[in-house]
């Protein structure tokens, strides 16, 4: 690929990256807050917890192949590898799909055999949404092959576009057509959105190969892609224990109430990632190729200038939400003002994310995933026991800041990791 290529690459990705992001944030927090004011704090803490739990089991039992396949399409598509190409395909959806029955099976055993919990609007929720993790779980997996096709908008539309859209129109009907929504109903309809996203993005994807790969006999290094997937899995939880770890706790040691209202703090506070989490989908196969091709020069500049613009960015968001937090808080509903210390926080430790800049993703696209790894590793463990010692005592103010010390945590020791085996300036600040 020439330069005025990756150029274009770049801009087109992170505009229409932008875009598609924007819009799906907009329809994302439209369906929130509908939700928010129609479920209140406890309806919808329920249905999110179980959204949460759902999507957490999903990004366990993708076993961490959308990294992987991010990093090996890229690859194997520059190298003409069709064999291999069409093999990695097979090998990451058989695989992902058979382990997400398992979470799927057990959790209606679980429910049947030992009637918990004993929430019946949380059982019954539950009951309905457990078919999601399948879904989540090979969602993720054809995310990370159409990035790896350099497919971009194609990965993120179904999940940020249509599933939140499907789930917002059918929300306002059902609304409008019977005055009322519950927890299960608003479960059921999201499962529906996740099915119809699912199979507009199975298109594309199979649009995305071509007639090569379709008929190469596949070729397979099992061995190898297991072992860097199962690694790709703890760097796969990062965003689980940054995001999710903390509402699961959370439903656990404090009521559903909190639980709604920790949970739109969260999303708001995840506005502050929004330019990094841009950065990271577009940059990720430029990050591959350019270490591939040892051409850390030209990959620093690229990073340089691409940082600078998401700090200053997630700057502008954090500041905002900062000054506005409790009017954007009311409007939710009145309970869910409670919130807005734990928001402060969590836009703290984003921001942090965001200037440390895309540590992670150059690790692993550098083949440095088992160092990733061991840090979240670690963290994960900080995070959960943190969380128990905190949440009793302070409620979703000890879960924010259990999250917001886990993601500069993590962040740190990333960056160390990057720093000493790939060699990039990822931050704002050239002397570090």
């Amino acid at each position: 690929m020439q330069e005025f290529n990756v150029s274009t690459y770049i801009k087109k990705g992170l505009s229409g990256v932008f875009l598609i992001k924007l819009t799906a944030h907009v329809l994302a927090f439209a369906s929130s807050f509908l939700l928010a004011r129609i479920l209140g704090a406890d309806g919808y803490g329920t249905f999110n917890y179980v959204f949460t739990l759902t999507s957490v089991l999903g990004v366990i039992c993708h076993l961490g192949f959308s990294p992987l396949l991010t990093r090996e399409v890229a690859s194997l598509n520059s190298n003409k590898s069709y064999a291999l190409l069409k093999g990695i395909q097979l090998w990451a959806f058989s695989r992902s799909f058979f382990i997400s029955l398992i979470p799927l099976i057990l959790g209606y055993l679980i429910i049947f055999a030992f009637n918990i919990p004993e929430n019946t609007t949380l059982k019954t929720t539950l009951l309905i949404g457990l078919p999601i993790i399948p879904f989540a779980s090979l969602s993720l997996v054809r995310q990370g092959a159409l990035r790896g096709f350099q497919r971009v908008l194609h990965s993120q539309i179904p999940d940020d576009i249509i599933r939140p859209f499907v789930l917002l129109a059918s929300v306002i009907i059902i609304w409008y057509l019977h005055n009322s929504v519950t927890p299960e109903l608003a479960t059921a309809t999201n499962l529906v959105a996740i099915s119809i996203s699912f199979a507009v993005g199975a298109y594309w994807l199979v649009k995305s190969n071509s007639e090569q790969i379709k008929q190469s006999i596949p070729s397979y290094q099992s061995t190898y892609w297991l072992k860097s997937g199962l690694a790709f899995v703890a760097i796969a939880l990062m965003h689980t224990v940054s995001t999710n770890v903390d509402i699961l706790m959370l439903g656990i040691l404090r009521p559903m109430d909190d639980v709604g209202v920790y949970s739109i703090a969260i999303k708001l506070s995840n506005l502050v990632a929004f330019p990094l989490m841009v950065t990271n989908i577009v940059l990720a196969p430029i990050f591959s190729k350019y270490l591939s091709e040892n051409k850390k020069e030209k990959l620093q500049k690229i990073v340089t200038q691409i940082s600078s613009l998401a700090f200053l960015t997630a700057l502008l968001i954090g500041g905002g939400l900062f000054i506005f937090r409790s009017f954007i808080l009311k409007q939710f509903g009145s309970q869910f003002t409670f919130g807005a210390s734990s928001l402060v926080l969590l836009i703290s430790g984003q921001l942090f994310s965001v200037f440390a800049g895309s540590v992670g993703y150059l690790l692993m696209m550098a083949g440095k995933e088992n160092l990733v790894a061991i840090t979240i590793g670690i963290g994960i463990i900080i995070n959960i026991i943190l969380n128990y010692l905190l949440i009793p005592i302070y409620g979703m103010y000890g879960a924010a800041v259990a999250t917001s010390i886990t993601i500069v945590f993590f962040n740190v020791f990333n960056y160390y990791w990057q720093r000493k085996h790939v060699g990039i300036k990822t931050t704002i600040l050239k002397f570090i």
